[in-house]
C-alpha cells in the first residue's frame, strides 16, 4: 500500500472520531492492517505540514484532529470554514463562518459534531421541518459560539434564540451570528430558563450530563407536542441513568456516539400517544 492510501485511511479515522497519537499508530500496526510503525507516524508528519489534521489538547490528553485550516464538513449538508477562507459549496450545503475563538462550539469537539449531524438529520424530516410554522423559534441552551442556532436557521429553521451566561460566549456568538447575516434571526441574551415562558419546535442542549439532569424539567416544560429536543455532552457511562430519567417523557428517535460522547434527539411523548399505548394484561404492549 502506498503513502497516499496510508494517509487516505488516517484521515478517515480522524474524521470519524477524535484519537490520540498513540490509538492511531496501535490502529494501524496491528491486524488487519499491520502497517509499519515508521510509516504511519511518516503519513501523521505529511497530514500535519500540509494542514490536513493538527494536536489539540482536551480532557487531559493529546488528539489529533481535522485542521481548521481547511473548510471541513461536519455533517451531509454543514460545513465549517474560517473567516476569509474560500469554499464552493454544492447546492444541498450550507456553510458557516466562525472566528478562531475561546467559547465552546467551534466543531471540534465530538459532542457539537454530533450536536450538528442531529440538526441536520432533524431538519432532513420533512414531515417534522414542514409542521415548523413560519414564525417557530429554536432554543439553544448554552449557545456558545452560536453555531448550533446558525446550523439550524441556515438550513431552514425560521429563528432561534440562543442563551449563555458566559459574557465572553454571549460576545462571540452575537459576532458569529452577524458574520453570518442573520442578525434578524438570531437572537442572543443572558437569559435564565426559569424566566422562559415559549415554547419551541426545537430545543438544542450542549451540555453536560449533571447540568441537562438539572435543567431537564425546564426542557419538558418549553418543548412544544411534536417538538424535536436535540441533547449531547453525556458521556456513555452516563446513559444509562440518563435513559431512565427521559423514558417516561421522551421517545428517542435517533441516537449517535462518538467515543466517549453520545447525544440523542428526543420527541416529547403526548397525552394522545400515552392514552393510545395500552398495557394488557401479562405485560404485552400494543398499538390501538
Amino acid at each position: 500500500m502506498n503513502n497516499n492510501q496510508v494517509k487516505a485511511l488516517l484521515l478517515n479515522l480522524i474524521y470519524e472520531k477524535r484519537i490520540t497519537p498513540i490509538d492511531l499508530i496501535h490502529h494501524f500496526t496491528s491486524y488487519p492492517h499491520n502497517f509499519h510503525h515508521k510509516d504511519v507516524k511518516n503519513a501523521i508528519q505529511q497530514l500535519i505540514r500540509q494542514g490536513d489534521i493538527e494536536y489539540i489538547y482536551s480532557d487531559g490528553n493529546s488528539f489529533l484532529v481535522e485542521s481548521f485550516m481547511h473548510p471541513v464538513q461536519l455533517s451531509d449538508r454543514i460545513i465549517i470554514k474560517r473567516l476569509g477562507s474560500s469554499y464552493t459549496k454544492t447546492s444541498n450545503q450550507i456553510v458557516i463562518d466562525l472566528m478562531e475563538g475561546v467559547s465552546f462550539g467551534s466543531g471540534r469537539h465530538p459532542t457539537t459534531r454530533i450536536c450538528l449531524q442531529a440538526i441536520d438529520m432533524a431538519l432532513s424530516d420533512m414531515e417534522y421541518f414542514n409542521w415548523i410554522h413560519q414564525n417557530e423559534k429554536l432554543l439553544d441552551i448554552g449557545t456558545g459560539s452560536g453555531i448550533l442556532s446558525i446550523a439550524a436557521v441556515k438550513l431552514g429553521f425560521p429563528k432561534a434564540l440562543g442563551l449563555d451566561i458566559d459574557p465572553c460566549a454571549l460576545c462571540e456568538a452575537r459576532q458569529h451570528v452577524h458574520m453570518n447575516g442573520l442578525d434578524q434571526c438570531i437572537s442572543i441574551y443572558h437569559n435564565d430558563l426559569v424566566d422562559i415562558n415559549d415554547q419551541f419546535a426545537l430545543i438544542c442542549a450542549n451540555l453536560r450530563y449533571p447540568t441537562l439532569k438539572k435543567i431537564l424539567p425546564e426542557i419538558k416544560r418549553l418543548a412544544r407536542p411534536n417538538a424535536r429536543v436535540i441533547v449531547s455532552g453525556i458521556q456513555l457511562e452516563e446513559s444509562k441513568d440518563w435513559s431512565q430519567l427521559i423514558s417516561h417523557d421522551f421517545d428517542v428517535i435517533w441516537q449517535k456516539e462518538l467515543i466517549p460522547w453520545m447525544g440523542m434527539v428526543l420527541r416529547p411523548i403526548t397525552p394522545i400517544a400515552v392514552k393510545r399505548d395500552k398495557i394488557i394484561s401479562k405485560g404485552i404492549r400494543y398499538l390501538e
